[in-house]
């Protein structure tokens, strides 16, 4: 069966009273259908045999009336959608996810499944209310609001909440000529402004759970880098993995319903920025410029959002602290943060959908399907990632541990956001070197992690302080406002004891962190990577033995350069 329709995002319920209104200024007369409960349950295996071949399969009740579905995946940029779809009533869900009652359902899914048993994924609940739209001239549109929370099937990892709700109206073909629909949607998007919807329910389902279905790498021929390739081969892979991260999170961050889509996207765009600037001697410079330009301006945009994002977040949990009759009087501030936050979003819609933005994703995927140029993999004998590794990490490690070991007491926001800033880029170039060094650097990159965390809580709380006071600054003195000034003055204080307790807390971690062992795995990794890459082509004879601590004796071979004294 081929479905059409067509999904918009809505910022509550109280909006579909205005799309009625214009459903009816369209020509269309409106009838009041039941409402339904319904629950998807969706499954696929662990290795995703029915993603892999497009298929979304769930199980749903819908007001007791029950049946299997298997949808198709396939997407268009049109904000109509045509997709496939076969559905098959039972009267009562199988007792296994590995069961299949005949039908066309199990016709599609034995096949592909073979013996492989899916597994839950996660839950769609929909409170849906409904109307008929008809015309004229036969055509029947089923239009339907949506309250929807998705819910994930598995225990959510560490600060993750599993879960995510938002409204949406839906608009499916019934019946008769599809034109009206097409006009209908238009007019909705041009009239009322109204969110079109990137995402399907089974790919926001995915988002809530965390979960990464297989991938194809964006350029195919970066896909493998090994340990004697030139380290420009490293770097465009990189680049292309920063990208694919911010292409999978861009429609999520477009329809703005869960926070960390604009987060991973806003860290793939600073990521782009690092490796840029940690691979900049291999780079064509020219092109170095132009998309170090363009990124920046992307990641402005992004952070101006997530920024406001985390605030307001921070905010509500620090407001409820102070006493009911002082934080009454912050509903002005609230709004305020509203108001900003709702003309950061603005620009972000508007950069996203931009000529600038698609100009520069099409020109950066283009520069990274090119790949590196012969002369720049041949000339002036470019070394390989093995020799290079060790003198970058190690440039890094020796500015962090040279800015903390700085760190008192008593050390200003300025000192301690350099420190947090260092932190980033070196926990950025581990990982841009793991696809060859795999998890070595793991144990590292997790310290590092936690001092970063630390970091990056003092600041917010810094920010925080900042920002009432500016806003304080601007509220007459007067009686009226009183018990705003006072709730104000005690956030300002409750953000300055956080910031106090966060400086506390990155001196203990420090200790943990500045320690000689957990250099030490970073020579050893280092190490272990070089002496196999001297001596894989070298008969077993003549290959020196490391000695029994792990490192390098008399007859070591040669350790990289700049490879210890990190």
């Amino acid at each position: 069966m081929t479905e059409i329709e067509a999904k918009f995002l809505l910022h509550d319920g109280a909006q579909v009273s205005q799309v009625l209104d214009l459903v009816q200024a369209e020509g269309f007369g409106i009838e009041e259908a039941a409402t339904l409960d319904i629950l998807d349950r969706y499954f696929d295996t662990s290795d995703w045999r029915l993603y892999r071949a497009g298929w979304a399969y769930r199980w749903q009740n819908s007001s007791g009336r029950l049946k299997l579905a298997l949808k198709s995946l396939s997407r268009s940029d049109s904000a109509v959608q045509v997709r496939e779809e076969t559905e098959q009533l039972v009267n009562e869900f199988p007792a296994s996810p590995g069961e299949y009652p005949e039908g066309p359902v199990s016709d599609l899914l034995q096949p592909v499944l073979k013996t492989r048993v899916p597994e839950e994924l996660f839950r769609v609940h929909k409170d849906r209310k409904r109307y008929f739209l008809r015309n004229g001239t036969g055509t029947v549109i089923e239009l339907a609001l949506d309250r929807t929370h998705i819910r994930s099937a598995r225990i959510p990892e560490p600060g993750v909440s599993g879960e995510i709700r938002f409204w949406e109206l839906e608009l499916e073909m019934m019946e008769g000529d599809p034109s009206p629909l097409h006009q209908l949607v238009d007019a909705l998007q041009d009239r009322l402004a109204l969110l079109r919807a990137r995402l399907n329910k089974y790919e926001r389902g995915l988002q809530a759970s965390t979960l990464l279905p297989p991938r194809k790498p964006l350029v195919t021929a970066l896909a493998v880098v090994h340990a004697g390739d030139p380290l420009v081969r490293l770097a465009y892979r990189a680049l292309a993995d920063q990208l694919q991260g911010l292409l999978e999170n861009e429609s999520a961050t477009w329809e703005g319903i869960d926070p960390e889509s604009l987060h991973r996207m806003r860290v793939a765009a600073r990521r782009l920025q690092e490796a840029f600037r940690l691979f900049r001697p291999v780079l064509p410079p020219r092109a170095l410029a132009s998309f170090r330009r363009d990124f920046q301006w992307l990641a402005r945009i992004l952070g101006a959002v997530r920024d406001l994002d985390v605030y307001q977040q921070n905010f509500e949990r620090y407001a409820v602290l102070i006493p009911p009759e002082d934080s009454v009087h912050l509903q002005v501030y609230r709004q305020a943060l509203g108001r900003q936050w709702e003309k950061a979003r603005h620009q972000l819609e508007a950069t996203l959908s931009s000529r600038r933005y698609e100009r520069l994703l099409r020109r950066f995927a283009r520069f990274l399907e090119r790949g590196p140029s012969k002369r720049a993999l041949e000339s002036g004998r470019p070394q390989p990632v093995f020799l290079t590794a060790p003198r970058m990490i190690n440039r890094r490690t020796r500015r962090v541990l040279r800015r903390g070991r700085a760190v008192q007491r008593n050390a200003t926001p300025q000192a301690l956001h350099q420190l947090r800033i260092r932190c980033k880029r070196l926990r950025y170039a581990c990982e841009f070197f793991q696809p060859v060094y795999g998890e070595r650097f793991g144990p590292f990159i997790v310290r590092l992690k936690v001092i970063q965390d630390i970091l990056g809580e003092h600041q917010d709380a810094c920010v925080a302080s900042e920002r009432l006071r500016a806003y304080a600054d601007r509220v007459p003195f007067r009686m009226k406002n009183r018990g705003l000034l006072v709730a104000l003055g005690q956030l300002v204080s409750s953000q300055q004891h956080l910031a106090a307790a966060k400086r506390e807390m990155l001196l203990r971690a420090w200790k943990r962190f500045d320690k000689k062992k957990i250099r030490q795995k970073l020579k050893q990794a280092f190490y272990e990577l070089g002496y196999r890459k001297e001596t894989e082509d070298e008969p077993p004879s003549a290959i020196p033995r490391p000695t029994p601590n792990g490192g390098p004796g008399a007859s070591s071979p040669p350790v990289p350069p700049h490879g210890g004294g990190a």
